[in-house]
């Protein structure tokens, strides 16, 4: 049995759900859409971590390991995606995006959760977005 073409079939999921985004957006009159890969948390009192599990609308986008990448999905024209990878010592970055991730969307990397909030406001004018994900400081 022949490999699938990851290439065609999720650039044809990737369209779909756009498209259905899109479309929910311009019924509600929603300039673009901000899908938050989800934070890591700490236990209470704790410097431990909570196992992370990424926010599932954002896995359905963009299937991605690692926490704080951020989807825009503006109401029309493609996604983009900011993906966080940490350059430091504490941090092991994210496994690179396979090609057909990289082939479907446009790519932008930062090196902090701050450094990809502050690229979401350089794409535009976020007045009118809506944010879905599980960190009110990301959405605010």
């Amino acid at each position: 049995m022949s490999e699938p073409d990851w290439t065609s079939l999720y650039a044809e999921h990737l369209a779909k759900i756009t498209a259905d985004a899109q479309a929910a957006l311009a019924a509600c009159d929603t300039a673009g859409l901000v899908i938050h890969a989800g934070s890591h948390r700490l236990y209470h009192a704790d410097d431990q971590e909570i196992p992370f599990r990424q926010v599932p609308h954002f896995a359905r986008f963009a299937p991605l390991e690692g926490a704080e990448h951020l989807l825009l999905v503006p109401r029309e024209g493609s996604p983009r995606l900011i993906r966080v990878v940490p350059q430091d010592f504490w941090h092991e970055p994210p496994a690179e995006p396979p090609a057909w991730v990289s082939e479907a969307l446009e790519v932008e990397v930062a090196e902090t959760p701050k450094v990809a909030r502050e690229r979401v406001g350089e794409h535009g004018h976020l007045e009118g977005w809506a944010y879905l994900g599980n960190d009110p400081k990301t959405a605010a």
